[in-house]
């Protein structure tokens, strides 16, 4: 049992770790880009769009490490005689709200 802990916290250290390298790189990049934007090298649309596009990027990146993992340790768990089924927690994405039909509607004549 304590090879199993032990190897259960190497794993979760391992994913961590990556996860935090590509948030990491992602904070760099980022601020490079203000540092950028404040000497004038770049403008505030084409700014945004770059952070905004970094973001997407890594948060791109964070799931594909994720799946991956999750995909070797169920190949490896039923090569062992387990059979799991592992769900994947999808990216939030905020969502538009939309407006009511009702509010938009014009008024009837009389």
């Amino acid at each position: 049992m304590a090879k199993k802990k032990s190897y259960d916290k190497s794993l979760k250290k391992a994913v961590d770790l990556s996860l935090g390298l590509l948030s990491l790189a992602g904070d760099k990049a980022e601020k490079r880009i203000k540092n950028l934007r404040k000497r004038g090298d770049l403008n505030k649309k084409d700014a945004e769009k770059m952070v905004k596009d970094i973001s997407k990027r890594v948060r791109k990146e964070q799931d594909r490490v994720l799946k991956t993992v999750h995909k070797e340790l169920k190949k490896a768990l039923n090569t062992a005689g387990i059979e799991i089924t592992i769900k994947t927690k999808k990216s939030k994405k905020t969502k538009k709200k939309k407006t009511s039909k009702k509010k938009t509607r014009k008024k009837k004549k009389r």
